[in-house]
């Protein structure tokens, strides 16, 4: 892959350069961002991914959509390093037309059991991996895009009731706890009432269907956009139409898939 190679081959001071640069951008963000388009585009899990990512950019980028990914750019694919660094040298240049989320895998203790600790560390010294942390503890939780669509990676929050609770949540911690834990990791599931412990592990829950309603007419939301976990076609419309869970890595087995916005109506798009 041409592109993977160009990105493989940058300069280690180019590298941490950028990383610099984004993370400084990312600072100025808020964990709540908000946006009004006509046009935008979500992707999901890419998991080094690149050709996901890079078909995502030249489908979309030069004609008018706002590019929304909804996190875990890292662990598990093949280029993960040269996927992250592509994302960055893209926020460098697109700045808020394109928005980078957290997901669960941007964190540090995930970083060192799933692969792109080590990755770093061999391209670049155990050391360098400071810088990406540093970038991923500064990535928003959540987009509300047009006052109706909410869209972070994992899920709703037992204690997440209101847009404002998102904004308020402190950004710049390395492995994030409480609510803003929830939201990197919970998943909904349809035969459930409230929220239940998840298999996933302490701290994490499974939330109902009741709880997606609550919030999003609580909140004036009409839909809530997130990934987290893979779908046999990259997307799917779960719910009663109010959830939709886009994942946008091939290397589950699946075809990757975004979200395309036009106006008030989302449909679904491959990758």
């Amino acid at each position: 892959m041409e592109t993977a190679e160009k990105i493989r081959n940058l300069p280690k001071e180019e590298v941490a350069k950028n990383i610099e640069e984004a993370t400084g951008l990312l600072e100025k963000e808020q964990s709540l961002i908000e946006v009004e388009t006509e046009k935008a585009v979500f992707v999901g899990d890419t998991h080094g991914d690149l050709s996901s990512t890079l078909t995502a950019f030249d489908k979309y980028e030069n004609i008018g959509y706002k590019l929304i990914f909804l996190g875990d750019y890292v662990d598990r694919g093949e280029y993960q390093i040269e996927n992250i660094n592509f994302l960055i040298s893209k926020k460098l240049e697109k700045k808020s037309e394109l928005i980078l989320l957290r997901g669960n895998h941007e964190t540090e203790e995930m970083n060192k059991a799933y692969g792109f600790f080590r990755e770093v560390a061999r391209k670049y010294g155990p050391n360098f991996y400071e810088l990406y942390i540093k970038l991923f503890s500064n990535l928003p939780y959540a987009v509300v895009v047009n006052k109706k669509f909410l869209a972070l990676h994992g899920g709703l929050a037992r204690n997440l009731n209101s847009l404002e609770d998102i904004r308020e949540l402190k950004k710049g911690e390395m492995n994030p706890r409480g609510v803003a834990m929830e939201i990197l990791w919970n998943d909904p599931i349809d035969f459930i009432e409230g929220f239940e412990t998840s298999d996933r592990g302490p701290g994490i829950y499974y939330f109902g269907k009741d709880v997606l309603d609550k919030f999003l007419e609580k909140n004036k939301l009409s839909i809530l956009i997130r990934s987290h976990e893979p779908r046999a076609n990259g997307v799917s419309i779960e719910m009663d139409g109010k959830l939709y869970v886009v994942f946008s890595c091939r290397y589950y087995g699946i075809k990757p898939g975004a979200l395309v916005l036009n106006g008030d109506k989302i449909t679904p798009s491959r990758l």
